[in-house]
């Protein structure tokens, strides 16, 4: 709930008492705080159909899979994506995210219980991961697409060659040249391309902030029509955040981890 505003804030779009919800920059404290100062630029207005909890777990996810397919990839309704890791924080909400533009998606996951909530966040078809890709593609129907998105960083070796000519991948880690033996060659003559996504680049670099906001309020339009839903798995008391950073690093999380700061914030989720 924004308490204070500052003098080039632009009135038009924000008030006292708004309730709002952002990713903030890497320049600022306050992940944990109860108060925060924040660029307005990068604020939404939170889903009016969200708790202050959930809506806290969906602005880095949001970002970081609009900034990649829309704004990266340009993505267009008929077109079709490969999300591999479909089940993670961004994974999940990038397999809504793809379907509410219209996108065929072909998930990742690889056990039994991931596969079984990507399939309920809507993928067209979902394979495993830990064999090989382009064979289970064929066997769908989806041999080629036009995205490719590696949110599990390290993985674009085996994302690239499921691009059609033309495609993009996407990768949220740094590409590593000496791990990740890509063939240029084939990649120019079949006009493809690699791009990064880092939610934190446009804060970090001060270019194009107000993007942030503008796809937060576009995001929350998707919220309140039920397109998107936020799926909060773990909820953890503050004085145990380091039990959900343990969680977070195990690499066996489904959705999103919150920390919530009083209990009244803690909705009817079960915390662990």
């Amino acid at each position: 709930v924004i308490e204070a505003l500052g003098a080039k804030v632009d009135a038009s779009k924000f008030k006292l008492g708004d309730e709002v919800y952002y990713a903030g920059d890497l320049g600022r404290a306050g992940t944990y705080a109860e108060f925060t100062a924040v660029d307005s630029r990068v604020v939404g207005k939170k889903p009016s159909n969200l708790s202050f909890l959930n809506a806290a777990s969906i602005p880095l996810v949001a970002l970081t899979a609009t900034e990649g397919i829309i704004d990266s990839c340009g993505a267009k309704a008929g077109q079709s994506i490969l999300i591999f890791n479909g089940a993670g924080g961004v994974g999940s909400f990038a397999v809504q995210l793809s379907k509410a533009l219209g996108l065929t998606v072909v998930a990742t996951a690889s056990r039994a219980e991931t596969i079984a909530f990507v399939k309920e966040l809507g993928a067209d078809y979902v394979i495993n991961h830990r064999e090989a890709l382009l064979p289970q593609m064929e066997a769908v129907g989806v041999p080629f697409v036009d995205i490719a998105f590696d949110l599990y960083g390290g993985k674009l070796p085996e994302v690239v060659p499921t691009l059609k000519p033309g495609g993009k991948a996407i990768t949220i880690q740094p590409f590593n040249p000496e791990k990740e033996k890509l063939d240029l060659f084939m990649m120019w003559a079949k006009r493809q391309s690699v791009t990064g996504v880092y939610m934190y680049s446009r804060t970090t670099f001060g270019y194009e902030q107000q993007r942030q906001g503008e796809l937060l309020q576009y995001v929350a339009k998707l919220i309140e029509d039920g397109k998107i839903k936020p799926v909060v798995k773990h909820v953890f008391a503050l004085e145990d955040v380091a039990k959900a950073h343990e969680l977070q690093e195990s690499g066996k999380v489904m959705g999103k981890i919150a920390i919530k700061i009083d209990a009244a914030a803690c909705d009817d989720l079960t915390q662990r």
